[in-house]
């Protein structure tokens, strides 16, 4: 899920979303959707991103993390708003955070870590 605030006194209606997040410069999601609905006019909408997360992209990009280390990641999404009949505009966001990964981590399947 993503928040995204509207500072305008007019609903934004919602054209396109792109996301990714990546660890350690690895990307290991990505895609894009086409969200419903409008930002309302000086409001806030919560954008439900249906993005799947592939084990074996995620264990590459963590495969020199050791279990129970703290692990950095960055969130980039884009979204598109239609701000008149002929017009589009886009914005973009990065945010880090970090989590620790689980001390059991090393037990599941394919994790060589």
């Amino acid at each position: 899920m993503w928040r995204v605030a509207n500072p305008y006194t007019t609903n934004l209606p919602l054209t396109d979303l792109t996301y990714s997040l990546a660890s350690g410069g690895s990307t290991f999601i990505d895609g894009k959707v086409t969200p419903t609905g409008s930002i309302p006019a000086r409001g806030k909408k919560i954008i439900q991103i249906p993005a799947t997360v592939p084990f074996r992209s995620l264990l590459a990009a963590l495969k020199s993390i050791k279990p129970g280390a703290v692990v950095p990641y960055a969130a980039q999404f884009k979204i598109g708003v239609c701000v008149s009949s002929a017009n589009t505009y886009g914005t973009d966001e990065t945010t880090s955070h970090s989590t620790r990964l689980p001390k059991g981590i090393n037990q599941v399947a394919g994790y060589d870590g």
